[in-house]
């Protein structure tokens, strides 16, 4: 269960639902004063998650229509969802707060994709940075609700593998944030878990400082 409920303001939200080879697809558009971003996501075939099919991020101006969305979005508590789950659960097992991915990986595989983010990253980093520093502001809220909350466990499913985020990148955008957590975590006696599934071998090294 999400640790904190987002309200977007300034924005006007939108979903359209649309058929196409014989599957529903979703559009989600947001309209801002610095104009509009929208994603197309649909159900990824043998596996049933959302597969995204259009990012939010097509452009440098993107960027900033995100990083507009992230400073006008208001977090709120989710007690009574998470209370509910628990008196449910009772001594039949724990809840497990989730967070967000870190913003490197957040952009990386839900507002960019890979292809456009990293070229981006490494060409023209400015939007691409902005939009990182404000994503950490809003999690460092978010982080802290989650942990204020009646969670046992916080979750963060950051997806990584070396293979979209090599060391350098790790060490100097994910590696940070997670010791900044951790380290919070570790004050209220809360464990703080971090979801990578993928080719980790080389990062290793840093895992272990």
């Amino acid at each position: 269960y999400p640790g904190y409920l987002s309200e977007v303001r300034g924005a006007d939200f939108s979903v359209r639902y649309y058929w196409e080879a014989g599957r529903l697809v979703e559009r989600r558009s947001y309209a801002t004063s610095l104009g509009t971003v929208w994603q197309e996501v649909s159900e990824s075939v043998g596996a049933g998650s959302e597969h995204i099919r259009k990012h939010y991020i097509s452009s440098a101006q993107d960027y900033r229509i995100l990083r507009h969305l992230v400073e006008n979005t208001i977090l709120h508590p989710n007690d009574t969802a998470l209370h509910n789950k628990a008196s449910e659960l009772g001594q039949d097992g724990m809840i497990f707060g989730r967070t967000d991915r870190c913003p490197y990986q957040k952009i990386l595989i839900e507002l960019a994709g890979p292809e456009r983010f990293l070229v981006d990253l490494y060409a023209d980093p400015e939007p691409a940075l902005e939009l990182m520093e404000a994503l950490e502001r809003k999690m460092d809220e978010a982080f802290a609700m989650a942990l204020e909350s009646d969670v046992d466990v916080i979750w963060q499913p950051d997806n990584i593998t070396s293979d979209m985020t090599p060391p350098n990148a790790f060490e100097k955008y994910c590696l940070p944030l997670y010791r900044k957590r951790a380290a919070q975590a570790r004050q209220i006696g809360k464990p703080y878990l971090i979801h990578m599934d993928g080719r980790l071998r080389v990062l290793a090294p840093l895992l272990n400082q």
